[in-house]
């Protein structure tokens, strides 16, 4: 993979997971990732309640939302990456994404893991996960980089001489 598309790759995955993590940090205190990255680093980032705990739905969305659909569209971009450097196309990532996605919240849903189960969080994040994959397709269409080889097409026989 070239250097220029390892950049690219590292970047729609770390800044998404690093803006999430703000976001965790600065509108929910009490979550585990929270806590995780106070213990980790020792910075505690947390806004006042009354920002915080804000009530209108542009808040709200932002509080319950925006950091999953960060996070998942940072996850396709992962699986996207790992199946350019095992020889696959990009495109292979949507649906383990998608999957992920909705074992992640079914996960709380059977009280696996801690956290609210939140059906728009599904719905989010197959939403982040759909449009990373067409970043990714667009990408892949402008770069035109023949590093990818599509193992689904059956590779052509060279013909013999008669």
């Amino acid at each position: 993979m070239k250097r220029r598309t390892v950049f690219y790759y590292l970047a729609h995955i770390f800044v998404p997971l690093v803006v999430g993590i703000l976001l965790y940090m600065l509108l929910r205190p009490d979550t585990f990732v929270t806590k995780a990255v106070w213990r980790i680093t020792g910075i505690s980032l947390v806004l006042p309640p009354e920002i915080r705990l804000a009530s209108d739905g542009v808040a709200q969305f932002i509080r319950n939302h925006l950091a999953d659909i960060l996070w998942g569209y940072s996850l396709c971009f992962a699986l996207g990456m790992v199946a350019r450097w095992v020889g696959r196309h990009p495109a292979r990532a949507l649906w383990p994404a998608l999957v992920t996605d909705v074992l992640m919240e079914m996960t709380q849903y059977w009280g696996l893991i801690s956290g609210t189960f939140d059906g728009w969080d599904i719905v989010c994040q197959a939403a982040a996960s759909l449009a990373a994959f067409l970043i990714m397709m667009i990408h892949e269409k402008n770069t035109k980089e023949s590093e990818c080889i599509p193992h689904d097409q059956p590779q052509q026989q060279p013909k013999k001489a008669q």
